[in-house]
């Protein structure tokens, strides 16, 4: 998604140290904990898979993102019922671990996106639910120390669930949701 308008929006925010987020993004790597996940992972649980591969790569900070991408039947409680993913951090390893909760979102059904863009569109929840999330974590990493509105609400919880459209991400199409964009005070899927 580096590259794109709809990533463009976030280069408007910036970090603690004053630099503005680039509209680039690298996948340093991927791991497979082939161990067999808890039905229903609790939050802890999640940090420490996290931090497991935090310690794996020595990356830790703002910069680094870790999505934990669940598989189908594995239900985190609150998934489906309050929740579609979150991102979170934790302490581990002498630095900070950002890090997404992402359950497999077609377990959810409509509720986390499925259809709502492609038909039958069993997979867009994922890109719109991890969009929303990416955008989340590159502009508030550490929930609450980062962008907030002044009612407390986060880029892409500001423009959750609405203008759902495909989006052209570097030559393929995938479904998105637009995120807040403060030059346009409004919710945009490119920009700024």
């Amino acid at each position: 998604m580096g590259g794109t308008g709809w990533h463009n929006t976030d280069t408007q925010y910036y970090g603690a140290n004053g630099i503005h987020i680039p509209n680039t993004t690298t996948l340093a790597g991927t791991y497979n904990d082939s161990s067999n996940p808890p039905s229903s992972p609790t939050q802890s649980q999640l940090a420490a898979e996290a931090a497991k591969y935090a310690g794996v790569t020595g990356q830790y900070g703002p910069n680094d993102s870790y999505v934990i991408a669940l598989p189908s039947g594995i239900s985190p409680s609150g998934f489906k019922t309050q929740y579609c993913a979150y991102h979170s951090s934790t302490n581990a390893g002498g630095g900070v671990v950002s890090y997404t909760n992402l359950p497999y979102q077609s377990d959810a059904g409509t509720a986390c996106g499925q259809g709502s863009v492609t038909s039958p569109g069993y997979l867009d929840g994922f890109s719109i639910v991890g969009g929303h999330e990416q955008a989340e974590t590159e502009t508030d990493p550490q929930p609450n120390s980062g962008w907030l509105d002044s009612g407390g609400q986060e880029n892409g919880d500001k423009c959750a669930w609405t203008n759902l459209q495909n989006t052209n991400l570097n030559g393929v199409s995938f479904p998105t949701q637009p995120i807040w964009d403060n030059a346009k005070t409004a919710c945009a899927q490119s920009g700024p």
